[in-house]
């Protein structure tokens, strides 16, 4: 064999190696893209429908706080009327916007061929998300079989979440609990049921521009005070004890009597956001009618944040 014919047959296999060295690099970009939009696919899902629990949470709370008050009443009316003066408002439409976006990329998620894994606890986590927003916003049953199915619910999503969350590799991680902390925020503007108290025995029909100028106008203080959580700093306490964060929750969540307010815990307590007061609230309503009183639970930050929506269980 000459040594031309030697040389062109070895440049051929190198050239022949090369070319499946480059369709093998190539295919495995293609799958590391594919599973990197798979992994955001999914992100972009369950960052919405942890905003939207948190807001159905809420919802759920204040159905089951006027179910309680209005026992004996005509109960059906004013739950249903306290769910329908939600229409108005800006963080339900954004409450809507996201469920139906959920629906649409839920769907493609498990059409996918993405990894099976993922796609099981992805598809279990979206059952028990259903399963409590429905119920949330569309009340069934008794108060207490309504109250014990939605805590299950809450559980098991929270359960859920938790364990998908463990399969999503570190590097989003950052990016998720950076957004869960704004989705706490964002549903703290989503006012209690101490707000929808003055609500709930206000018929707007089907004119629902004036309870949104009531949610407006009574959340502008929240809205403001809420709009960044930073660190805090001696030169931004504004709350410098118990008194001062029982009457900060009472101006921006009291209804003028029945809700009262006191410290819940053993004082200043410290998370990952800073230090802050657990504030609880009660209905005296609620208890002179035999129930809990239950109203709310309200971590009190020395910069003034105020994040609703803690339940006992929770610290």
């Amino acid at each position: 064999m000459s040594v031309k014919k030697s040389v062109i047959i070895v440049t051929s296999l190198i050239l022949t190696v090369l070319l499946v060295v480059a369709v093998i690099i190539m295919k495995n970009k293609n799958e590391e893209k594919v599973k990197e939009e798979n992994y955001e696919s999914v992100i972009s899902a369950i960052e919405k429908m942890d905003l939207n629990f948190q807001i159905a949470k809420k919802i759920s709370a204040t159905v089951s706080s006027t179910w309680s008050d209005n026992l004996g009443n005509d109960f059906s009316s004013k739950v249903n009327g306290v769910i329908k003066s939600y229409k108005g408002f800006k963080t339900y439409n954004e409450y809507e916007k996201n469920s139906e976006e959920i629906t649409n990329q839920s769907r493609s998620i498990i059409k996918s061929n993405m990894d099976k894994d993922l796609k099981k606890r992805f598809t279990v986590l979206i059952e028990s998300y259903t399963e409590y927003t429905n119920l949330a916003v569309d009340p069934k049953g008794n108060l207490g079989s309504y109250n014990a199915r939605t805590g299950e619910l809450e559980n098991s999503f929270t359960s859920n979440y938790q364990n998908l969350k463990i399969y999503v590799p570190d590097k989003y991680i950052e990016k998720i609990e950076k957004q869960e902390k704004a989705n706490l925020v964002k549903a703290s503007s989503f006012n209690s049921s101490d707000y929808y108290t003055d609500y709930k025995d206000i018929d707007y029909g089907n004119d629902y521009s004036q309870a949104s100028s009531d949610f407006t106008e009574e959340s502008n203080y929240e809205h403001a005070s809420n709009s960044n959580i930073e660190d805090t700093t001696e030169s931004n306490i504004i709350v410098s004890g118990p008194e001062d964060a029982t009457k900060l929750a009472s101006d921006t969540y009291g209804d003028g009597g029945n809700i009262v307010f006191s410290l819940f815990g053993e004082g200043l307590e410290t998370d990952e956001y800073g230090n802050y007061y657990l504030v609880a609230g009660s209905s005296l309503r609620a208890i002179e009618g035999g129930g809990n009183g239950t109203a709310g639970r309200y971590r009190v930050y020395e910069d003034g944040t105020i994040i609703e929506g803690f339940s006992s269980s929770d610290d």
